[in-house]
């Protein structure tokens, strides 16, 4: 053994027993007696010597009167010292085992403030992990759930809506602004909620193989949110959302137009003008204004004045979509 090693090994013992001697152990006392020492620590800003009481009686005195605030507590000390696994288990463990207690909506308002801290990331990571933001919106889903009637449930969906937007996962945010609207009607983010759904349902249809029928629903969803503005009169607020809802609404009308125009183009190449010209005149009538549509009024000038179709109407049994 080294000289260099024969040091380290001495002086490891005295490093560790120094150490040792640094941490306090929790003195074995009665649990209201703990229980005030906690608090006192957390209001000193000890949120690390405030867990381990409070973990101290929930270990010691689980069966105690005091064991109900020392859950609530702990969860509280260990969002404020920046851990958001430790803290989350710890209300999901105060949620289960304390479902109607006196401190729920203290509780809400904490488990709310730690979903929004990881999706702040400004919670401590492990080793060189940092926190993923993506477990906020389960805190925050698991907030609304445990405490659907607290007045933050609604935001805690919106925030929940507003992160999936960011991360481009539009399926997710759909179901977290479909919930806040089915589940919280007179929610103060009812009218922004109705956009941001509409928009997911549009964004969700991007690509070629587009589900049409999710386009449909995109504009249906935008007209109800402009209606519902004006119903509110709440134009002037938001009039640069009206005019993006406009905006969404031609984009869409432009891709359904030229999807019609496409099966036309199909049946055309398939020697079908019949079926060619339903779908022109289809598009005709239902986007008239759509760039599309000036495509579809020349090809079906063009089938009818080559007489390959006897009549400009639609066939008795209109053509299936070729893509369904």
């Amino acid at each position: 053994m080294t000289s260099r090693a024969r040091n380290l090994a001495l002086f490891l013992p005295i490093w560790l027993i120094a150490l040792t001697a640094c941490v306090s152990p929790v003195p074995n006392e009665p649990p209201d007696r703990l229980i005030e020492r906690g608090k006192d620590a957390l209001e000193e800003g000890k949120y690390k010597r405030a867990g381990e009481v409070f973990i101290a009686i929930k270990q010691r005195h689980p069966e105690s009167l005091e064991d109900e605030e020392a859950s609530f507590l702990l969860a509280e000390s260990k969002r404020l010292e920046r851990y958001g696994g430790a803290s989350f288990k710890a209300y999901q463990d105060f949620a289960t085992r304390y479902p109607n207690s006196r401190y729920a909506v203290a509780a809400a308002e904490g488990e709310y403030k730690l979903g929004n801290a990881y999706f702040d990331k400004t919670l401590r990571g492990v080793l060189f992990f940092k926190p993923d933001p993506l477990v906020g919106a389960r805190v925050l889903g698991h907030m609304q759930i445990t405490f659907r009637n607290h007045s933050l449930a609604d935001d805690a969906l919106m925030d929940i809506g507003d992160y999936f937007v960011k991360d481009r996962s539009w399926q997710k945010a759909a179901t977290a602004f479909q919930k806040l609207l089915q589940e919280y009607p007179r929610s103060s983010h009812v009218l922004r909620a109705r956009f941001q759904y509409a928009r997911t349902l549009f964004e969700m249809n991007q690509g070629p193989d587009y589900d049409e029928r999710l386009l449909l629903d995109a504009r249906r969803s935008f007209r109800d949110f402009v209606n519902a503005v004006r119903a509110d009169g709440m134009e002037v607020e938001l009039e640069e959302k009206i005019q993006s809802a406009g905006e969404y609404q031609v984009k869409i009308m432009e891709r359904l137009g030229r999807k019609q125009y496409r099966i036309g183009r199909f049946y055309e190449r398939t020697r079908n003008p019949g079926a060619a010209l339903f779908y022109y005149n289809f598009l005709l009538t239902t986007y008239p204004d759509s760039k599309a549509a000036k495509d579809a009024a020349r090809r079906a000038k063009i089938l009818v004045d080559r007489g390959v179709v006897e009549r400009p109407g639609a066939p008795e049994n209109p053509p299936a979509d070729p893509a369904s």
